[in-house]
């Protein structure tokens, strides 16, 4: 997918520099930007994801997405909100996998997260491939990682 195509899903996207731009992964942790990534400049509460526009470029990423206004010579795409273009671009990149699912959410005060085990269990019982994301862990099949907040990044 080049960056044109990309930037044409994303309502109010500018594209500046090279259209044709193969991109092949997106990300918004520079340390994992690399040839074909796209660098998503996400603000958060910490960090602007802007001081690491640099580091995402040496590291070889091919475009830069910011709320951002691009540089002369830049690859980049302007877009009006830095974390929904992660999600839309990244879901674009891996070829809107969302689709293919089937998805069950808990909410509530109190049980989320026994509930959200006793549907795991009992949908991998009955054959079915599951993913859980909760606040004590991720799982994915069989691969499994220590939550690390509440809600993951897209």
């Amino acid at each position: 997918m080049n960056l044109r195509e990309l930037a044409a899903r994303l309502p109010g996207a500018v594209l500046s520099g090279d259209g044709e731009a193969a991109i092949t992964a997106v990300t918004h942790d520079s340390r994992k930007a690399g040839p074909g990534a796209l660098f998503v400049a996400v603000k958060g509460l910490a960090a602007d994801g802007n001081q690491f526009v640099e580091a995402a470029r040496k590291k070889g990423a091919a475009a830069i997405a910011s709320e951002q206004p691009a540089p002369p010579g830049s690859t980049w795409l302007q877009v009006p909100d830095a974390r929904e273009a992660l999600a839309q671009l990244s879901a674009a990149v891996l070829g809107d996998p969302a689709r293919a699912l089937e998805l069950v959410g808990v909410t509530g005060t109190n049980g989320k997260t026994t509930t959200t085990y006793l549907i795991d269990a009992a949908l991998r019982a009955a054959g079915h491939q599951v993913g859980l994301l909760g606040t004590v862990l991720y799982r994915i099949g069989d691969r499994m990682a220590d939550a690390t907040r509440t809600t993951p990044e897209s």
